[in-house]
């Protein structure tokens, strides 16, 4: 049976019954069935899983199975949609283990939802997105796009701008399986299998299990590598009628030490590959009555705590994944679908080197320090590894009652619950003087490294703190059809009550910085108290505190110190956020629509841990877009036009209140406004060709307010663009199937993105190619194939991302002889040509 044929039928019997899910559906079960509602049984015909039909009112893709099979076979979420329009994604790992830079109409990972299978991925504490982390390209249905803002089932506190569905698939009714194994550029090599049961029990349940194992090392050469191993499965029981019940699940291990950044004057001392990393370690010292040292180390990347080993991003992941429907008569359906969620992961070395009479390692005790490298003196500075460790537990929820009350009016009650338990912490570990490679890369967290005792009988970490996020959300939904079904109107609100418990249990000095100490608090208390009565000017060292805790403090606004003890706290949002949609067929080919929703995007955990208590105020967008399809079984064409007014926009920035602090704020508004584009066409069953379009406006409403020297000044970004925001991005695909051989050619053109506010310093823009061909082997009943992928086929340099800032040149300052001096980027080099060659089999 062809894959067309196999797309026909699901389609079809989704249509009928929602125990398929090859349709384009929504995030939620719920979603499932509200989807039915709106596309009916139209035929979905796609570019080879691009260019997908879409009948609702929503800015909406689907990127299906067959465009994915067609990509490296490691690539991931990120990486498989960056064809769609207006979606951005910067990244120097071309096979797709590590995470890159993620940004949707401008807006970037943060603030843009993942939903899997109805559960939240987002971390609940900074709501970033690590796309390398949570799904194979084999077990994805397909995923789903939503530029314009949230699903009104949505369980996210942090979508302004667009929410990504990954929808697995079903497992299959036929027993069989897969088999791939890969091998490519730059020490890559991959290994997937799958085995499908079919149809099993009395019931007739479907299971499958799959596992992937993969590694690459970094290119041209430099020392580090990503691994990664997972195991996946899901059972999908069928019930009375549509109903059904399905859990599925993944946990993942990953062990990275991606490229570091690096600037353009190493890049242009050390060559442009250089990845930014220190590839040697000097050997440490330990000689009695010696004050050793931490060696200098060679290379451009300067001290052993450069070294590379120091810096992996280790991470484990597991997600499962509840689904449930069920018919309660009376045209009511109830849909259940709970979740549950961990990770454990870090970034490296965060504490890399630590003197023995440091203050934290004598603590509370008379000691004059601890000797660490046991040469019998306290005199030296070692190397040691602190990794700020974030472990997140976390359940939830969404449920929905549905009720058809006519063919025409369909109405839905949803409850959403996500609990997440986020423990952040930094327990510090040892190095091996020797080669450099520390205790365990999750340092002395308990179960894994040994742990640094302190005199006073504690122990030594940099970060301890936990946060308890708290979404609670209804949501109600109508869809009306009107004028024999060619007017649909889709009005619905969600009312999210999101909370953060806080709890920081160490010091906060200059801003964030932990300060985590067993000293007495009355000692601290008292020390405190002297620096405050002694009414200093802003700038100057808090002298008591700095002494009884070893680490410079700083004197704030009114004589204060910049210090704030530990303390637990409370914080509660609260946003109504309706959406509604209206869309209008002519006739089978031609649809016009509009939408609007409203996006909420409570402050992240870190914007309320500073040393001083900021009112950051939650960021809100107002999202519209109308858009014209033209859809026929050959051609497929649709427009957009959206505009979003984005409120509140928090950024880190120097306080104009206090100099000597770095925070996240609100510095104002950002209008965002552009186009998207996206076309299909298959002039024949062989040919296939795909493009899309994204023109983008940002710009930046207000100046905002910074302080040097003592002297506060606007700086002057008023109607500048958000950084790393390309104004367009350009996309092409075309393929043709020569029988037993299939070929694809696809490029992208990513625009000029600045890094800086004031837009004094930007990326140049880019065009990437790619190639793919399969070809069928006439082995196992032509079952199996080779295939091949090249990424940057002609292997263009680029740089990829870049650390962002207020200004790269420095700013004058009106009216004074000051300079507001500028930050210096911090580049990451993007990908040479690689090639993947893949054996693959079914069965």
């Amino acid at each position: 049976m062809t894959m067309k044929k196999i797309g026909w039928l699901t389609t079809s019997a989704l249509a009928a019954s929602l125990a398929a899910a090859n349709a384009a559906v929504a995030q939620s079960t719920a979603g499932q069935v509200q989807e039915v509602v709106v596309t009916g049984s139209r035929t979905p015909p796609s570019t080879l899983g691009l260019a997908t039909h879409i009948n609702e009112a929503k800015d909406q893709v689907v990127v299906g199975q067959q465009f994915i099979a067609t990509q490296t076979p490691s690539a991931n979420l990120a990486q498989l949609i960056q064809m769609a329009p207006g979606v951005s994604y910067s990244t120097e790992d071309p096979g797709g283990f590590n995470s890159g830079d993620l940004r949707i109409h401008g807006y970037d990972g943060n603030h843009v939802a993942v939903i899997f299978d109805g559960a939240p991925l987002n971390d609940t504490g900074n709501y970033a997105v690590y796309p390398g982390e949570y799904m194979i390209g084999e077990l994805v249905d397909h995923f789903t796009l939503n530029a314009g803002g949230t699903d009104v089932d949505s369980p996210s506190a942090a979508a302004l701008g667009a929410t990504i569905n990954v929808v697995s698939k079903i497992p299959p009714k036929t027993a069989g399986g897969q088999l791939k194994v890969s091998g490519g550029s730059y020490g890559y090599y991959r290994a997937f299998g799958e085995i499908d049961t079919g149809t099993f029990g009395p019931w007739g349940a479907t299971a499958y299990l799959a596992a992937e194992e993969g590694h690459e090392d970094n290119y041209k050469g430099r020392p580090g590598y990503s691994n990664r191993w997972d195991i996946s499965g899901r059972i999908y029981q069928p019930l009375k009628g549509s109903d059904f019940i399905s859990l599925a699940g993944i946990y993942t291990q990953e062990l990275q030490f991606p490229a570091f950044r690096v600037s353009q004057s190493v890049m242009n001392s050390a060559g442009k590959f250089f990845l930014g990393d220190n590839y040697y370690w000097q050997p440490e010292t330990a000689r009695a009555g010696v004050a050793d040292t931490v060696p200098t180390g060679v290379g451009p990347a300067g001290a052993d705590t450069n070294f590379y080993r120091l810096f992996p991003n280790p991470v484990k992941f597991a997600s499962l994944r509840g689904q449930s429907r069920f018919d309660l008569g009376s045209s009511l359906t109830f849909t259940f679908d709970p979740n549950f969620f961990y990770t454990l992961a870090n970034g490296g070395a965060s504490l890399s080197s630590i003197s023995e009479k440091d203050k934290r390692l004598i603590g509370a005790s008379t000691a004059a320090g601890v000797d660490l490298n046991k040469d019998g003196d306290v005199l030296d500075t070692v190397a040691v590894y602190g990794p700020s460790n974030t472990e997140t537990y976390r359940a939830g929820l969404t449920s929905s009652l549905l009720w058809e009350a006519s063919p025409q009016h369909h109405f839905q009650l949803a409850y959403t619950l996500d609990y997440g338990h986020h423990r952040q912490t930094g327990e510090v570990t040892t190095v091996d003087p020797a080669t450099g490679v520390p205790a365990d890369y999750f340092g002395a967290k308990s179960g894994y490294g040994a742990p640094i005792a302190t005199a006073d009988g504690t122990f030594l970490r940099n970060r301890d703190r936990l946060s308890i996020a708290i979404l609670n959300q209804i949501s109600a939904n109508y869809i009306g059809k009107f004028l024999d079904d060619a007017l649909h109107v889709n009005v619905g609100v969600r009312d999210p009550y999101f909370e953060r418990k806080l709890h920081q249990h160490c010091y906060t000095y200059n801003g964030t910085s932990a300060y985590c100490d067993t000293v007495s608090s009355s000692t601290v208390q008292a020390a405190y108290n002297t620096d405050l009565a002694a009414h200093r000017a802003i700038g100057v060292s808090a002298a008591a505190l700095t002494s009884v805790l070893g680490t410079n403090i700083t004197t704030g606004v009114g004589g204060a110190p910049n210090f704030r003890f530990p303390f637990d706290g409370d914080v509660k949002y609260n946003k109504l956020l309706p959406n509604a949609g209206v869309s209008y067929r002519f006739n089978n080919d031609h649809m016009v629509y509009a939408t609007y929703n409203k996006g909420f995007a409570a402050p992240k955990t870190d914007d309320l841990y500073a040393s001083i208590p900021e009112n950051v105020l939650p960021e809100t967008s107002d999202n519209y877009a109308v858009g014209y399809r033209y859809q026929t079984r050959m051609f497929n064409l649709s427009v957009s036009l959206y505009d979003s007014e984005y409120r509140n926009h928090i950024v880190q920035s120097v306080d104009p209140n206090d100099p000597t602090l770095s925070i996240d704020r609100n510095v104002g508004d950002v209008r965002i406004q552009g186009a998207d584009i996206e076309l299909g066409f298959n002039p024949t069953d062989q040919l296939h060709f795909y493009g899309s379009a994204n023109f983008n406006k940002s710009e930046l409403l207000a100046n905002y307010t910074l302080t040097t020297g003592g002297v506060t000044f606007a700086l002057p970004v008023k109607g500048k663009e958000l950084v790393l925001t390309p104004s367009a991005m350009i996309s092409g695909r075309v393929s043709y199937d020569f029988g037993p051989l299939t070929v694809g050619f696809e490029g992208k053109y990513t625009g000029k993105r600045y890094v800086s506010d004031t837009n004094d310093l930007s990326i140049p823009s880019f065009t990437v190619f790619n190639i793919d061909a399969r070809y069928t082997l006439p082995f196992f009943n032509g079952k199996s194939y080779v295939q091949v992928n090249v990424s940057n086929v002609f292997d263009k340099f680029y740089i990829s991302r870049s650390t962002t800032f207020a200004n790269g040149v420095a700013y004058p300052i009106p009216g004074t002889a000051l300079t507001y001096s500028p930050s210096t980027a911090a580049y990451y080099v993007g990908a040479p040509m690689t090639g993947y060659v893949t054996l693959g089999m079914n069965f």
